[in-house]
Formats: structure tokens, C-alpha cells, sequence
């Protein structure tokens, strides 16, 4: 299943329910590059990394 956040300007994206608790823990917003749009923490981190981060660690 998955659960929704929204982002800084309302936006909503979804999340699955074992990521869900970590996401919600910090304010997500899009940042702009040229054609690219990635959404990122206030900590210039994105969210595909953010969530992928937990994956591979030992």
C-alpha cells in the first residue's frame, strides 16, 4: 500500500508504507534544473536517494 505527503506547495506524492515514517520526517519542495525537476529536502537531498540510502546500507 502506499500513503501520500505533500510537498511544500501542495503537491501530493505517494510514498510506500515502509518509507512513509522516514519521509514524513523532514519538508519535501521541487527544485528546477533546466528541463530537470527533482524533489529535494532541506538538506539538498533527494528523495529517490533519501529512500535508497536505507536499502543498501549493512
Amino acid at each position: 500500500m502506499v500513503k501520500s505527503i505533500f510537498l511544500q506547495d501542495g503537491e501530493e506524492i505517494l510514498v510506500d508504507d515502509e518509507d512513509y515514517e522516514r519521509v514524513n520526517q523532514h519538508i519535501w519542495g521541487k527544485a528546477f534544473y533546466g528541463n530537470h525537476r527533482a524533489i529535494m529536502n532541506s538538506n539538498s537531498e533527494h528523495l529517490p536517494n533519501f529512500i535508497l540510502k536505507k536499502v543498501f546500507k549493512k
